[in-house]
């Protein structure tokens, strides 16, 4: 085994942790696990990835446990499922969230409603038109100027940019909340519907991915659960699904992001990288999955519902 930290120098082996291998670079005196398992880990990483693909795919629960059973043998709790889902999605957001995408000049803002556990909510949704990279996004109680300006200090912190058009509905929050973060800067465009000629070939795509983040609120007791769940619905988005509109490629990638991304297990490692500094095939996370788990309020497993759709 090559040290990851220089791969010139051969590492022996040190021992398990929980039953998973250990090396030691007596070179770099550093220690690092074999980069099959991501560390406190029972399952092989593999597992972790592939649930969490089927999950963001739009499969239940109980199809990605009695999937994960039929390709391995193994049956998976739904709560320790839930733990990855958690944890993993927590991190990879921190991730993505530390990057900045090269944008476009016209963004299009909207919001619509979601029900998390039995209540309205107002999830928020800002999108730029050239790359189709979903920019900034949030949840909401209510509707308001208060709610329409924090959408847009989210998508200006993330990019840097300013924008020459802001396209929204004709909700006037909006107006007060771009000229509370852009001032004068910014034309704000309102539309007669998202049905109309400039904005269908956008929102069509747009909407289906609404659809599909939807439809995983229904088993969700919690909105701050549900938050972390829908964050990791944009970096799938973002980062792995291809765009018609963009020669089938992901938006992360048009917008110079997501080089090399190829799938759950990618992102995760860039994550653990990002979160340590180290490599990032052989990074461990900064805490453990539970511990991630737990630092995220209402998003524990007593947060969840489990039903089938």
């Amino acid at each position: 085994m090559n040290c990851p930290y220089d791969v010139t120098h051969e590492a022996v082996r040190f021992g398990t942790y929980k039953e998973k291998q250990l090396w030691w670079c007596p070179i770099c005196r550093r220690k690092f696990r074999d980069p099959m398992y991501l560390f406190g880990q029972h399952h092989p990483k593999r597992y972790i990835v592939e649930a969490l693909t089927f999950y963001y795919n739009g499969m239940s629960y109980r199809n990605v446990a009695h999937t994960l059973q039929d390709l391995h043998g193994v049956a998976i709790p739904k709560m320790t499922f839930w733990r990855w889902v958690v944890a993993y999605t927590a991190e990879v957001n921190r991730y993505v969230d530390s990057l900045r995408p090269r944008v476009g000049t016209v963004w299009v803002a909207d919001e619509t409603v979601i029900k998390i556990a039995g209540e309205d909510w107002w999830y928020w949704d800002l999108i730029d038109y050239e790359t189709r990279y979903l920019i900034a996004t949030h949840l909401s109680k209510t509707r308001g100027v208060f709610k329409a300006t924090k959408l847009m200090q989210q998508a200006r912190r993330r990019t840097g940019a300013v924008p020459t058009v802001i396209m929204t509905d004709q909700l006037q929050d909006y107006h007060k909340g771009i000229a509370n973060v852009f001032r004068a800067e910014v034309h704000h465009l309102t539309s007669e519907g998202f049905g109309s000629h400039s904005n269908i070939n956008l929102i069509e795509r747009f909407h289906g991915t609404i659809k599909q983040r939807t439809k995983i609120m229904r088993h969700m007791k919690r909105h701050e659960a549900a938050s972390i769940v829908l964050d990791g619905f944009v970096v799938d988005y973002n980062f792995l699904k291809e765009h018609s509109h963009l020669d089938n490629t992901p938006p992360a990638r048009v917008a110079g992001l997501g080089a090399g991304i190829r799938n759950w297990g990618d992102l995760i490692d860039r994550a653990m990288a990002h979160a340590q500094g180290a490599p990032a095939a052989y990074a461990q996370p900064a805490r453990g999955y539970r511990a991630l788990a737990q630092e995220n309020p209402g998003a524990g497993a007593e947060n969840l519902q489990v039903t089938e759709w």
